[in-house]
């Protein structure tokens, strides 16, 4: 979504060759993903968009270790996990009899699509 935010501001200041509104939409998605934990996508978007047209932004942040790991920490922190809720069931369920174990292995009872 935030791409095709900034393609359209960019197609828009395109056409009037304005490198400066350009950079402060940018500037604006940037922040907006490292505000979301996304700062490993904010810096891999800044530097495709720069390798594209040569329209430098500042990420606004350190660009400093593995910036994946620490978002991923960083999510993980502010909101709740699946398995944190449900640690019993696997992480891909791809039958219905394996979603039918692991319901069961939970002790839940009785399932409304039993009735």
């Amino acid at each position: 979504l935030v791409e095709k935010v900034v393609a359209g501001v960019d197609r828009a200041a395109r056409q009037n060759k304005d490198v400066e509104a350009r950079r402060r939409v940018r500037a604006v998605a940037l922040e907006v993903l490292a505000e979301a934990s996304e700062r490993a996508l904010a810096r891999d978007l800044r530097n495709t968009w720069a390798a594209r047209d040569g329209v430098e932004v500042d990420l606004g942040f350190a660009d400093t270790g593995d910036l994946a790991v620490l978002d991923a920490a960083a999510r993980r922190a502010k909101y709740v996990q699946w398995d944190e809720v449900l640690p019993a069931v696997p992480d891909l369920i791809d039958d219905a009899a394996r979603l039918d174990a692991a319901v069961d292995a939970l002790g839940a009872g009785p399932r409304a699509f039993d009735v």
